[in-house]
């Protein structure tokens, strides 16, 4: 294999790795998002119920779950900073 061959190869590797690396952090941002959804509604509904008002649990209840449509819909192919951007929504109203 002459020098030149070796180099675009290698160029190549590198590009597809760093390529893997953003789809991994993207899904890792994706799944964080879906993940706060989950813990949110199960607190809010057991260990966190005697701390929130019925009405403050509907109104977020309804963010949730439409935070959960756009996730398995419009946002099935967001990009990663998407995903950041949503969950810091929700943790404004949540908490961290």
């Amino acid at each position: 294999m002459s020098r030149e061959l070796l180099v675009k190869a290698i160029d190549a590797e590198k590009s597809l790795q760093a390529h893997d690396r953003q789809i991994e952090e993207t899904n890792e941002r994706k799944n964080a998002l879906e993940g706060y959804v989950y813990d949110m509604r199960n607190k809010m509904y057991s260990t966190l119920s005697d701390f929130i008002p019925e009405e403050a649990k509907e109104k977020f209840g309804k963010e949730l779950d439409a935070m959960e449509d756009w996730l398995y819909d419009e946002g099935e192919d967001a990009e990663r900073s998407v995903y950041i951007a949503k969950l810091d929504e929700l943790k404004k109203v949540g908490f961290a």
